[in-house]
């Protein structure tokens, strides 16, 4: 008898991710805004997207397992108060989705970003 091949149901894992990504987000929602999350169809597709590029960043570091993808989308909301003011005020998932390469810079970096007046001050301080 041939060995059957363990295939794993890609659209299962896709739809288990996707909603435990969702229950992050509503419980980022819960927390910090004392509201549930408003997911329409524009915010689903941008969840998806926003998993796709996570999944993206995660392979490169050799791991895209579903549990580091959802670690570093936790780590993005956990670390949200450490964004510069105009993109913590950017909370719909679309917003975010657009903003997804700056907001991951900001948490590399790991520090806010100052704001115009500041940076200029430093340069003629130096």
């Amino acid at each position: 008898k041939p060995i059957p091949v363990a295939k794993t149901d890609t659209k299962t894992d896709t739809k288990t991710i996707y909603k435990m990504s969702i229950d992050i987000y509503h419980k980022f929602c819960l927390s910090n805004f004392d509201a549930p999350a408003k997911i329409d169809a524009v915010q689903g597709k941008a969840m998806k997207t926003i998993l796709s590029y996570l999944k993206t960043l995660c392979k490169q570091k050799g791991d895209d397992s579903q549990e580091n993808i959802l670690n570093a989308l936790k780590y993005i909301f956990k670390n949200w108060k450490n964004l510069e003011p105009f993109l913590q005020k950017q909370v719909k998932l679309s917003q975010i989705n657009s903003n997804l390469v700056n907001i991951i810079q900001q948490l590399k970096e790991n520090k806010p970003s100052n704001n115009i007046a500041d940076d200029i001050l430093a340069k003629y301080r130096q």
